[in-house]
């Protein structure tokens, strides 16, 4: 297309000023990366945990929240029959963090590995999640 102005003529392509088909929206954008990461995440801290405390008795993962910029992950972990107390097995969690971190480098083809935070798990599930 060839647009006049004055005396000098300017050409352009179309093909840069086409307006999209569909208006862009963030729904049609999200991507499920983060829900991924969290599976993954409850996964192979669930077997890591197996395997490190298998003699303080039953407990599970029950949910990993991670945040979109990977940099922090709190995982809920939910204690049944434990030969000591909550707050004592959280304690202890957390003190091997990093440990866990490492080990999840070693398992996992990430970039960035986040930084684990133990919780107990609440009675109420409805205080957990937003």
């Amino acid at each position: 297309m060839i647009v006049t102005k004055g005396l000098r003529s300017v050409s352009f392509s179309l093909k840069y000023f086409r307006i999209p088909k569909r208006v862009r929206d963030d729904r049609y954008y999200m991507s499920d990366r983060i829900p991924k990461v969290n599976k993954l995440l409850k996964q192979e801290i669930s077997n890591i945990l197996q395997a490190e405390f298998r003699d303080l008795g039953i407990f599970s993962v029950m949910e990993a929240m991670t945040v979109a910029d990977l940099s922090l992950s709190k995982i809920y972990i939910d204690t049944l029959k434990l030969k000591i107390s909550d707050e004592e097995f959280c304690k202890r969690l957390n003190k091997k963090a990093p440990y866990f971190r490492q080990l999840l480098k070693k398992r996992l083809v990430s970039k960035k590995i986040p930084m684990l935070e133990f919780i107990i798990y609440p009675a109420e599930p409805e205080n957990v999640l937003p």
